[in-house]
């Protein structure tokens, strides 16, 4: 039980991490979404951070070591 929360803190926390960083891509060129959860017909999935761009989508899954 420990591992599995100490993984679920480093998720939060790398999820955290980022978004300062993403407040500098200019709104008017960028669309983020964060904690998708979407269904592809029989499953549900997660995505932390989706970017929409008119020339691509990024999907960013960001993790730090339990020991930050």
């Amino acid at each position: 039980m420990e591992k599995d929360a100490a993984k679920w803190f480093a998720g939060y926390k790398g999820e955290q991490s980022i978004d300062y960083p993403l407040t500098f891509l200019p709104s008017n060129k960028f669309y983020i979404r964060h904690g998708l959860r979407l269904f592809d017909g029989s499953h549900y999935f997660q995505i932390d951070t989706l970017i929409l761009s008119w020339d691509f989508f990024l999907i960013l899954e960001v993790k730090i070591s339990p020991e930050h």
